[in-house]
């Protein structure tokens, strides 16, 4: 077929610049000249354009020079006329197809010619100088463009990406080539010392390197009565478990401090303070002790009969201080105050020490500023109550069992230099119906603030038994309850000396007046390092009497038929939950740590070496209410036979030695396990 072809012609002092070939058959090559000239030059896109509608091609394109290929993509220069030849049938007329000729050709300087016989259609256009010039400039635009874009493509090949955006090899580079760098340092190094100090000290139950590997056992017990058989299954686990690193807690030491203490009552019959220099001096209806205290004895108010205790000035004026007791409020016969204690020689600001109950909250005051308490104060029950002003940051503490209950700055401290300090009523406040009513236990005046740490202590540690052979068996907590024992030794131990029980019926430890363990589901924990000889026997027994038997008694922890260690609680008269743990190594060179708490949110959980190695659901707990309840360890005495056993079949005496038994009215978390384990 006949060759269709575009011809661009340009005056004489002009080369030709570039060819277009356009065929139907191939759209590669006439898209491409077609978006050229479209982008280059509008005239030859309409002229282009206009044919392609109006004219039916049929044709094939001979084999394209390497010149002509090579000047497809090139820039245009301007027209000044052009040439079409065709060998198609034209179906429209000369008029129909002028009509269709683009406005720039059919300009009036424009010469037009339809040559039928020849079969094409020529031209010619001579544009002003002023056209020219003008598309001149277009052009050379446009050629500017595209040299800028064939640089900057050459630019970008060089160029890398750096920090998220492109750049050449510079200054902002190389910084961000540092920074991560020094990141990466940062992060090896935090890695390092994290190993370094978990690696400083493990803990194992089977040898020194401290690796907790505990073997996995399953055995049956069966046991049968007249009426029915019982079958239980003990499962221990294998675990593995390093030290780590503990959060905050106040078990990593001991926070008892009796330093700077100016007067304490613990009413054990009389009123005498411990440093003796505060003489007290009753009202005309003198209050009474009860033996059943918190821990001992305590004083009774009866708020109906005006009953009260005072003695002299207490210097307190411009001083940090803390005023803690036990209190248990049996009754509310007041509008609103009940007064544990006071100094208020007038009423007015900063002269008026003010501490008890208002509204059932906690109120401590200086006669402005005034602290209230958040948590409602429940009657018929201990509670632990401090209130702690810190001269260093002018700010009064509240705290109730333990745990701050109300905080507030003050700018100021106490002023009063004169007046009698008042136990059960404030002489000014609310009279007359302003007496305390119920008891009060262990009431102490120090010149100092307490710390967080030993007001939790003082409220939430029943006992410390260090078990050192100065003092073998004292309880250095903060309570000094009472304790007897009966055929044991003391030998070298985890920290200093140890307890150890020959495993016979009379080798015990017992201690009591644990009134915590009377409240009904009342939190509670035991700690202690354990090296066992034999894996049997009780390790700790709660009874009502000194026998080991009582209306309530139980084994809290001891050894089961298979040599699994097992916590317990009990829920109700004959219903015992119980956790059961692994079988403990009884290599005579390990010490392990164990832990066990229980609380009516988390129920009963067992610690081995900082691994919850067993828990069970246990949403309550019961107690003998205000009975004295007594602690034994090592055995069951004749409490073995006659109580509550739950798993412990063979419940009796123990084997082996136990060291830093610690006694606590709470549930210890995770941080103070931790802090357990890794105290020494």
């Amino acid at each position: 077929m006949p060759n269709h072809h575009i011809t661009n012609k340009i005056d004489k002092k002009q080369r030709i610049h570039q060819i277009i070939l356009i065929s139907v058959d191939q759209d590669k090559i006439l898209n491409r000249s077609f978006k050229s000239s479209q982008r280059k030059i509008s005239n030859t896109s309409e002229i282009e354009t206009n044919i392609k509608q109006n004219v039916e091609f049929n044709t094939a394109i001979e084999p394209v020079s390497h010149e002509v290929e090579n000047n497809i993509c090139q820039p245009l220069q301007p027209l000044d006329s052009v040439v079409i030849d065709t060998n198609t049938q034209f179906s429209q007329t000369h008029d129909q197809i002028r009509e269709n000729i683009p406005q720039a050709i059919k300009h009036k300087k424009s010469d037009f010619h339809f040559d039928k016989n020849n079969r094409s259609i020529s031209f010619t256009t001579n544009l002003s100088t002023a056209s020219v010039t003008q598309r001149d400039t277009s052009i050379k635009r446009h050629n500017k463009i595209h040299h800028r874009k064939k640089v900057t493509e050459k630019q970008e090949k060089r160029r890398r990406r750096c920090c998220g955006f492109y750049w050449p090899c510079s200054p902002c580079c190389t910084l961000c080539w540092i920074i991560g760098a020094i990141i990466l340092l940062a992060a090896v190094a935090a890695l390092i010392v994290a190993l370094l100090t978990n690696k400083s000290k493990t803990t194992t139950i089977l040898s020194t390197a401290f690796i907790t590997t505990i073997t996995t056992s399953t055995s049956t017990d069966t046991t049968t009565t007249e009426s029915s058989t019982m079958t239980t299954t003990y499962t221990s686990t294998t675990t593995t478990t390093t030290r780590s690193m503990c959060n905050a807690s106040c078990l990593n030491q001991s926070w008892i401090d009796f330093s700077n203490t100016m007067a304490k009552w613990q009413f054990e019959g009389s009123f005498t303070n411990l440093p003796n220099n505060y003489s007290i001096i009753p009202s005309s209806s003198v209050p009474t002790f009860i033996t059943e205290g918190y821990v001992g004895q305590a004083i009774s108010f009866d708020a109906t009969l005006h009953q009260y205790l005072y003695t002299s000035y207490i210097p307190l004026r411009n001083i940090s201080f803390t005023v803690d007791a036990w209190i248990y409020q049996n009754g509310m016969p007041n509008p609103t105050d009940y007064n544990i204690v006071g100094m208020c020689p007038s009423m007015s600001t900063r002269n008026c020490l003010q501490i008890g109950i208002r509204s059932q909250k906690l109120y401590f005051s200086f006669w402005l500023p005034d602290s209230t308490g958040v948590t409602t104060i429940q009657t018929d029950q201990w509670l632990h109550t401090a209130f702690v002003f810190d001269q260093t940051t002018n700010t009064m503490t509240t705290y109730l069992n333990g745990f701050p209950d109300q905080s507030l700055n003050t700018n100021q401290s106490l002023l009063c230099s004169t007046g009698n300090f008042t136990i059960g009523i404030n002489a000014l406040i609310r009279p007359p119906n302003n007496t305390f009513q119920g008891y009060i236990d262990n009431l102490s005046v120090t010149g100092r603030a307490k710390s967080s740490c030993e007001v939790l202590e003082i409220a939430t540690l029943a006992a410390r038994f260090h078990f050192d052979n100065i003092s073998s068996l004292d309880d250095f907590g903060p309570n000094q309850v009472d304790k007897s024992a009966l055929n044991y030794v003391i030998i070298s131990g985890f920290i200093n000396e140890a307890i150890s029980f020959s495993g016979t019926s009379t080798s015990y430890f017992q201690t009591w007046g644990f009134t915590s363990f009377g409240i009904m589901n009342k939190a509670f924990s035991f700690a202690f390092w354990i090296k066992p000889q034999l894996l049997s026997g009780t390790l700790i027994h709660l009874s009502t009497s000194s026998l080991g038997t009582g209306t309530t008694c139980f084994p809290l922890l001891a050894f089961a038929s298979n040599g699994s260690i097992v916590a317990q609680v009990l829920l109700t008269n004959g219903i015992i939950v119980s956790a059961i743990g692994p079988l403990l190594p009884t290599s005579s060179s390990s010490w392990i740590s164990i832990v066990q708490t229980w609380s009516s949110n988390n129920g009963l959980k067992l610690y081995i070496n900082n691994t919850l190695v067993s828990s069970a659901v246990a949403t309550t707990f019961l107690t003998s209410n205000s009975t004295m309840n007594y602690l034994t360890l090592g055995n069951c005495l004749n409490g073995c036979s006659s109580c509550t056993n739950g798993l412990i079949v063979s419940p009796g005496s123990f084997s082996g030695a136990i060291d830093e038994w610690l006694v606590f009215s709470r549930e210890l978390n995770e941080d103070d396990v931790c802090a357990h384990f890794n105290a020494r």
